[in-house]
This record gives C-alpha cells, structure tokens and sequence, in this order.
C-alpha cells in the first residue's frame, strides 16, 4: 500500500498519505523533528516509527530504518525515499 501514496509532509507537522491514482487523502497523522536533529518521528497508521534522516532538501528526503529482521532479506537497514511528485 505504501508504493501507492504520495507522502505529503506539511509545515504544520502534519504527513498525509495521498493515493496516486484517486488523488484522495487515505490516511494522516503527524511528524517531528527529534531534538538530536537527526532523528524524524513519524506517526500515521501503518508507517510509524523513529528515523534517521539521511538526506532532507525542499524535494526529497532520505531516512534510514532499521527493520528489525533480517530474514526479510533485505538486512538490517533501508533507506527510503521520498522524491516530489506531482499530483
């Protein structure tokens, strides 16, 4: 499900999970810079949790997640990225 939304990270703190195709809000919640400056907290439902922020600009940004399982086959760490797009 995530492949399908637009992530929209507003300067209000607010992150909406935007689907591509219908172009409809479909899920929101709330994110934070953590006090170490690189650490961005992100709370919405079904993608939360406490990330390093790898690479931040007005168009992209890059965070590093632990998942926790290596048996996934993916390791220990991913990265992901969140690049404009255009609704």
């Amino acid at each position: 499900m995530l492949y399908g939304l637009a992530f929209e990270f507003k300067a209000s703190q607010e992150v909406r999970g935007i689907d591509k195709t219908t172009k409809t809000v479909v899920n929101r919640g709330k994110w934070a810079i953590e006090t170490d400056q690189i650490t961005l907290d992100i709370d919405i439902v079904g993608f939360e949790g406490d990330f390093e922020i790898v690479q931040i600009n007005n168009t992209s940004m890059i965070l590093n997640a632990k998942t926790g399982n290596n048996l996934l086959g993916v390791g220990p760490e991913v990265h992901l990225v969140f690049s404009e797009f255009k609704l």
